[in-house]
């Protein structure tokens, strides 16, 4: 759902060509292809007593500022946006992992 928002942001503010945004887009879907690492890393390393919990608010707030200042400072430039995104896309990726862990014990 974000990617078509970001995709419409890039085509009709920002006049961006298709083979850009293309690029764009991978960028931000990267933190999705290394899930295993955070399911190691919150196992391994818990984080205020907590192996999973405080990693949940973190990435949450962390999702949620991102996404925040994209939208309160109207981003001109494609590559903080893009930055932004992944940032999102990374605390989201991160996030799917860790519900998943929960939902299991």
């Amino acid at each position: 759902m974000l990617y078509l928002a970001i995709k419409d942001y890039y085509k009709s503010y920002l006049h961006l060509e298709p083979s850009y945004m293309a690029q764009l887009s991978s960028i931000s879907g990267l933190p999705w292809s290394i899930k295993l690492l955070y399911g190691l890393l919150s196992d391994n390393v818990p984080m205020f007593g907590s192996k999973r919990r405080s990693y949940v608010v973190l990435m949450g707030l962390f999702q949620f500022l991102s996404l925040l200042l994209v939208f309160l400072f109207e981003l001109q430039d494609e590559k903080v946006i893009t930055f932004m995104v992944f940032l999102a896309s990374l605390s989201g990726a991160y996030l799917d992992v860790l519900v998943d862990a929960l939902m299991v014990t």
